[in-house]
């Protein structure tokens, strides 16, 4: 949820079985942010994965009406506990895996505010940093000089 879907650590710790929904084939959560809550459709491994991790049997997209939180520590514990070892190392923060699935949504779809609604940045400009990386690897001037020189 950290690196594929981009979500704030404090938005993971927020959500509740409850707000886990089904929208038709899809899979989507209700996360409550800095200052409004909004819907964020979910991968089906992601949405897989909430379910084996959630101490609730079946909570994933259920569509209970529970609002337990089966899993108030799980951004922090899971990585902790090496869940996400091959992708996170020591001392890089839950918030560089936000900021690395940005960049890679950004890198596959190039579509900006795709990306902005995904991370719910109210603010293109906000989200245009990751365009910035992306595109300056892709356009790197040196990569145009010969190297026979």
């Amino acid at each position: 949820m950290l690196g594929l879907q981009a979500l704030r650590t404090t938005e993971i710790m927020r959500a509740s079985v409850g707000d886990l929904q089904r929208r038709g084939d899809a899979c989507a959560l209700l996360v409550h942010g800095k200052t409004h809550a909004r819907l964020v459709f979910v991968r089906p491994d992601v949405a897989n994965a909430l379910a084996r991790l959630s101490s609730c049997p079946g909570a994933a997209c259920s569509g209970t009406s529970t609002a337990s939180r089966c899993y108030p520590q799980w951004a922090t514990v899971r990585v902790a506990n090496g869940s996400a070892a091959a992708v996170k190392r020591p001392r890089v923060s839950n918030h560089a895996l936000r900021h690395s699935g940005a960049t890679l949504a950004y890198h596959y779809t190039h579509d900006l505010r795709a990306v902005q609604d995904m991370l719910g940045h109210q603010d293109p400009k906000t989200t245009a940093r990751y365009a910035r990386v992306v595109d300056r690897a892709r356009t790197n001037p040196a990569l145009k000089v010969p190297a026979d020189l």
